[in-house]
């Protein structure tokens, strides 16, 4: 999905968060003073810049907005962490002009110092396939971010693919795209994509 260009001087994490793709880099979510609790405020307040206005390529409706909270609860996180979560924190936004929107659900569990959540948006109508999908977005985000890297995951969703830098497993599934992310001190890499498969595989229950 295109973002008209407003201001040329906005970051290009700005503007793509704006649509929905969730950019964001290693250096603004971790780093060796940052905790997990802080890593989720910061995260929090760039997705909660408003949607841009973005121009409609077609003429076909986005998928009816899902609610990242309802998908990923705190029961499941608490049981994948393994201790309990604070109340989340919530980002819902929908675009009322053109029907696009951007869901994401964090958690935070104190005891384990571990933050878990998920990010869900639409695809554009027309896509066509998970699998190129996820080449798009891979090829964008590293036009923008040329260190940004992901490893092809095999048995999640229709496509998948990992971001050890930043702990994002990123999904594409039917007509939705997700970010589920986990952010661990403690945690090596292993570990955080075991935890994130496991949320993933209760935010893509049926």
């Amino acid at each position: 999905m295109r973002c008209a260009e407003r201001n040329s001087t906005r970051s290009a994490a700005r503007r793509m968060t704006r649509c929905g793709l969730f950019p964001l880099h290693q250096d603004i979510i971790t780093g060796p003073s940052r905790s997990p609790r802080r890593a989720t405020l910061l995260l929090h307040a760039v997705l909660l810049v408003l949607l841009c206005g973005c121009e409609k390529i077609t003429e076909d409706k986005f998928p009816a907005p899902l609610v990242a909270c309802e998908l990923l609860t705190a029961g499941e996180v608490a049981e994948v962490v393994g201790a309990a979560v604070a109340e989340p924190t919530r980002t819902h936004e929908v675009d009322e002009q053109n029907g696009h929107w951007i869901s994401m659900c964090n958690w935070f569990a104190a005891a384990a110092d571990v933050s878990a959540g998920v990010l869900i948006r639409p695809l554009t109508p027309g896509q066509e396939s998970s699998q190129a999908a996820l080449e798009a977005y891979r090829e964008e985000i590293k036009e923008q971010l040329p260190d940004y890297q992901m490893e092809a995951l095999e048995g999640v969703g229709e496509a998948a693919a990992w971001n050890s830098q930043m702990g994002q497993l990123v999904i594409f599934d039917g007509p939705y795209s997700y970010i589920v992310n986990v952010i661990s001190r403690d945690a090596d890499n292993q570990r955080r994509l075991e935890l994130a498969k496991q949320l993933a595989t209760a935010v893509l229950a049926p």
